[in-house]
């Protein structure tokens, strides 16, 4: 969309975009949060909360994640609606849960913003056990996240909905070819490094 209106003279705000990236996100995900588009659209990270004002958020150091692909093609739609489902049986448990997770994601934030590395890694991993409470995670998943934390990973959890994707994984310098090597002896199918440059003029 970006590409075509910019082709045709009318380039999109960036607002517009992102309305129009969560219509087509609807099309495929049947009820999506909307985090996905608004960081494509804004290309850099943010606190999102669903119908409230877009937070960005800015790494306190520089931060280096491995991504892992396990094979397993799910598609979102389906891990939502069986969340929905899971909901209207134990309504109590999972809003929880979900509860949790969004304590979780704030312990986060800061140490995202601080670049306090154990503390962002203690964040994915209890976010993780969270997640596999809500039975959003697979055995797949479970290996090569303890794949990962074993090869010296600070933090690993499923992205995405779960059931399969991919997992991603806080690592350093230092540890990230091991924690691919891991990765990658534990079934991923391609492990990608990304990097995240941090607010310090020395990162």
């Amino acid at each position: 969309m970006r590409a075509l209106s910019a082709f045709l003279g009318h380039p999109l705000e960036r607002e517009t975009l992102n309305r129009l990236a969560y219509e087509t996100e609807k099309l495929m995900h049947g009820n999506p949060s909307g985090i996905d588009n608004t960081v494509i659209v804004y290309e850099q990270p943010v606190l999102f909360r669903k119908n409230e004002p877009i937070v960005f958020v800015h790494p306190g150091s520089t931060l280096h994640f491995l991504i892992a692909d396990s094979g397993i093609k799910k598609a979102t739609a389906e891990t939502v609606a069986y969340l929905a489902q899971q909901r209207e049986r134990d309504p109590e448990s999972v809003d929880t849960t979900l509860a949790e997770i969004g304590k979780i994601a704030l312990l986060g934030k800061k140490a995202f913003e601080q670049g306090d590395l154990a503390a962002l890694g203690e964040a994915m991993n209890a976010n993780q056990s969270l997640l596999a409470h809500l039975d959003l995670s697979c055995e797949a998943l479970d290996e090569l996240i303890a794949a990962a934390r074993q090869a010296g990973a600070l933090g690993a959890k499923l992205t995405g909905g779960g059931k399969g994707g991919n997992i991603i994984a806080l690592v350093t310098p230092i540890s990230q070819e091991n924690v691919k090597e891991a990765l990658l002896s534990a079934g991923a199918l391609s492990v990608y490094l990304t990097s995240l440059k941090g607010m310090a003029a020395n990162d």
